[in-house]
This record gives C-alpha cells, structure tokens and sequence, in this order.
C-alpha cells in the first residue's frame, strides 16, 4: 500500500511541468488574478502567517540564490535575465555540486525569514489599525 507522501508524488500536479506547461499555467493564474474572488483570498491571506512549508521554500530559494552568487559567478540581475533552459541547466549544476551547502544554508536561513514574516504581520496589522482609527 502506498503512503501518503508517496502518492502525492504521483500525482501529476507535483511532478515537474515543461517551459509550454508552466506558461500555460502563468496565462491561467493571469487570467485568475484579475478576479475580485482571488482578490479577496489574497487579501484574506496577507493577514495570515504563512505555512511552515512556504517559509522553508523561500528559504531554500534565498540559499540557491546566495550559493549561485558565490559558487556560480553570477550575480542575482544576470541569473534572472538568463533565459530559462540555461537557469535549468545551470541550477543542476549548482545542486548536484552544493546541494548540501544549500540545505545547511535554509537551516540557518529559516530563522531570518521566520524572522521577517512575523515582522511582516505585525506591520500590515498595525497598517491596518492605523486606517481604521483615521
């Protein structure tokens, strides 16, 4: 029988999506966030604490990215202009060689960017206040 984890792996929603794919996808979640529903959910969402998962995501992109600056020779502006295969490409490379660095890293990173989202929340509740007593 198979686990949970394992048949979330399966399902094709988690598995990686080709560049035809994901701008398919980028045209839809357009289209999706012109629409006072989807407003309203991120609108409900900007007053919530992130998930545990998000925040370990944002800080392993942070650690890619400080591990691109100074493994890879790439400065952050150049790497974003990269067109998108030579980024595949290049964060393979960059995985396979420092992929432990990049975890050690987003340990370390998770506490800052922890840090920061409760910094966030505490910022847009009291921006919240302040437009209510005006």
């Amino acid at each position: 029988m198979k686990t949970f984890k394992e048949l979330m792996q399966s399902l094709p929603e988690k598995k990686a999506m080709s560049f035809a794919q994901r701008r398919k996808v980028g045209i839809r979640m357009g289209r999706m966030a012109r629409s006072s529903a989807f407003q309203a959910k991120l609108k409900r969402l900007r007053g919530k604490m992130a998930t545990p998962e998000k925040l370990i995501r944002r800080a392993r992109k942070q650690a890619k990215m400080l591990a691109i600056k100074k493994f890879g020779g790439v400065s952050a502006k150049n790497y974003a202009q990269m067109p998108a295969s030579k980024r595949v490409t290049f964060d393979n490379r960059i995985l396979a060689t420092k992929g432990a660095f990049i975890q050690k890293v987003a340990k370390k990173l998770l506490r800052t960017v922890r840090q920061k989202e409760i910094q966030r929340l505490k910022t847009y509740k009291q921006n919240l206040s302040d437009k209510k007593w005006r």
